[in-house]
């Protein structure tokens, strides 16, 4: 989340006269952006950040209403996970929690993007909240999956779009059956594109940060590695015979398919060693730029917390500062660690790639690794717009760590490039 988003929405506010705003986000976005955007571009509005415990939860939503009831223009930031929590506080499928605050002129989404299954607790319990307009904010309009954006839609219009399958899908996307007589969707009706797009175009707004902000353009660097011997074994085993003997004498089993692909993308991360540690050439070469690049900051990205905490491991025995960020840590365990990343307590930053892709604002660092990357576009862009972002004084360096010949190019890149063409294909540019 970064300055042109929430200053395009300060302008919302403040062009809509909007005295009472809900603004929903990841957790680690309440302070930084929002609350500080909202300081510095509508210091009029006064703040209330809901926090993470009940104790702290229920402080925020009496001053928040106590606020609303005396007519103090307030914006209520609250992080996704905590809207149904709210919502349910009084009893199943009610909006009791919410109730006290009554309706607000404006809900705004962040990373909206999060939306897209509708079945999530928090869509639902966002979209049961009253408000009189909605905006969605997200760097990722799509992310390959078009049927997604029924979701926001509908939030928009919800007498418009009452059924996904009727007045979504079946009018833009074209589906095929499979082996189990269940639609499934391929893509976009190209016959009905123009009529998609004046779709959307009701709706959304698509623009590229690079034009109308300040961003350095990144160095980018392939840094194609090839497996040690033991690590190419493992793989040719496991792609072969969908069976491996790993290093450390652990016999690993893979099922064709998506497990079997799992699998070689884990292997082509590193293999586990007798005594702990990973073998793994992608980890040689990301701690030769890591020890190379004097005093830079560093964000070292993968998709498997296996890789990520291999990158703690080495950097702790090199005597280099090193967060991690992964799905084994709590919400404010993660926030400590950022906190101390962009304070200088760190010089690396390692983190799974869906845990951090999105919210953080990390221009204090120069260098972006992704020792793995994501078969998804938008993924891989969020993460790498963690650092390669308006603020960044430098010209960011930013290494993808791959084996060629691998899953690397032959499943992940081929995903990647096949759902980054069907995004432009329905948005265009």
């Amino acid at each position: 989340m970064g300055l042109g988003k929430t200053l395009g929405a300060c302008m919302v506010i403040d062009g809509w006269d909007a005295n009472f705003i809900l603004i929903a986000c990841p957790s680690n976005a309440k302070q930084d952006p929002w609350a500080q955007h909202l300081a510095k571009f509508c210091p009029w509005i006064g703040v209330v950040i809901i926090g993470n415990t009940r104790a702290e939860r229920d402080a925020a939503l009496a001053e928040a209403r106590r606020r609303m009831d005396a007519g103090k223009p307030t914006a209520v930031i609250c992080h996704y996970a905590a809207l149904p929590i709210i919502e349910t506080r009084h009893g199943p499928k009610t909006v009791s929690g919410w109730k006290p605050l009554g309706q607000f002129d404006l809900k705004i989404a962040d990373e909206a993007h999060m939306l897209g299954n509708r079945k999530a607790q928090f869509t639902s319990a966002l979209r049961r909240i009253p408000a009189v307009g909605m905006l969605d904010l997200s760097g990722s309009v799509m992310s390959g999956a078009p049927e997604k954006l029924f979701v926001p839609w509908q939030m928009f219009q919800p007498k418009r779009y009452r059924s996904q399958w009727r007045d979504w899908n079946d009018r833009f996307l074209d589906v095929v059956l499979d082996d189990y007589g269940q639609k499934q969707i391929v893509g976009p009706k190209l016959h009905r594109l123009p009529e998609f797009r004046a779709e959307l175009g009701e709706c959304l707004v698509v623009r590229k940060a690079r034009d109308y902000l300040e961003i350095p353009e990144p160095h980018v660097v392939d840094r194609l590695v090839e497996m040690h011997p033991e690590q190419a074994r493992v793989y040719r085993e496991m792609a072969d015979d969908l069976m491996s003997e790993l290093p450390d004498g652990t016999i690993n089993y893979a099922t064709d398919g998506a497990p079997l692909r799992s699998a070689l993308r884990q292997v082509t991360a590193g293999v586990p060693v007798e005594g702990g540690g990973l073998l793994s050439s992608k980890h040689d070469a990301a701690m030769e730029d890591i020890q190379s690049a004097g005093d830079s900051q560093i964000v070292m990205f993968a998709w498997h917390r296996r890789a990520v905490e291999e990158v703690a491991r080495r950097c702790r025995e090199a005597g280099i500062g090193c967060g991690v960020v992964s799905g084994a840590y709590s919400q404010a365990e993660r926030e400590r660690e950022i906190g101390l990343f962009k304070r200088g307590g760190y010089r690396v930053l390692a983190a799974t790639i869906k845990t951090l892709s999105s919210a953080a604002n990390l221009q204090n660092a120069s260098v972006v690794g992704m020792l793995e990357e994501s078969d998804d576009p938008i993924d891989n862009e969020q993460a790498i717009g963690r650092v390669v972002r308006q603020g960044q004084r430098a010209n960011a360096s930013v290494y993808l760590y791959r084996v060629p010949g691998s899953v690397d190019d032959l499943s992940v890149q081929a995903n990647y490039l096949t759902k980054a063409e069907l995004r432009s294909l329905i948005l265009g540019g």
